[in-house]
């Protein structure tokens, strides 16, 4: 369908302001490698790359600050800092690389439960209480080969941020007491 200027008609809008708008944009995607060094296809694929590159740093910063309105603000990165410590202190993962990979790899947190705020520490500030329990896998020295481990903690958050101490071991799927 046709409007009398000649653009295209689609659903009663006009379309050839916007393909006109678009033209420069494709034009840029599609033309040259300026230096002459490459053909088109190399300049999309950079211009393509940089866009996606961009559009993940923008899906970053989304976030932002620490949400002062969430009460599990902050605990991600806790958690992040508590695998390092644990690929820093634990004797499996501070040897070398072996043939499938670093000596500590697929960290995970295999469960998170609120736990209950004591009166004494309700009275030091503290405001939320996580029980978290992370599982990785282990080279073992003496076999040579990855074997789970696992680590749990408790994570007290107070005007400071999140604290660390270790905890008991708990059943995996369920965080409960084990």
């Amino acid at each position: 369908m046709a409007d009398e200027g000649g653009g295209r008609v689609k659903d009663g809008l006009n379309l050839r302001p916007i393909l006109a708008g678009a033209r420069p944009i494709v034009t840029a995607l599609c033309r040259q490698d300026p230096a002459g060094a490459g053909d088109g296809d190399v300049s999309i694929v950079k211009t393509v790359w940089w866009a996606a590159a961009a559009l993940m740093l923008a899906a970053c910063g989304q976030g932002g600050g620490a949400d002062k309105s969430d009460p599990y603000a902050g605990l991600d990165v806790a958690i992040e800092n508590w695998r390092g410590a644990i690929l820093k202190g634990e004797a499996a993962c501070r040897q070398p690389d072996g043939p499938e990979g670093p000596a500590c790899q697929r960290f995970e947190v295999a469960c998170k439960v609120e736990s209950p705020i004591e009166e004494g520490e309700h009275a030091s500030g503290v405001s939320q209480k996580v029980l978290a329990a992370i599982t990785w896998q282990a080279r073992d020295p003496a076999m040579n080969e990855l074997r789970p481990a696992s680590a749990t903690a408790v994570f007290s958050r107070s005007a400071e941020g999140w604290t660390r101490t270790p905890a008991e071991p708990v059943n995996l799927r369920t965080c409960a007491a084990a």
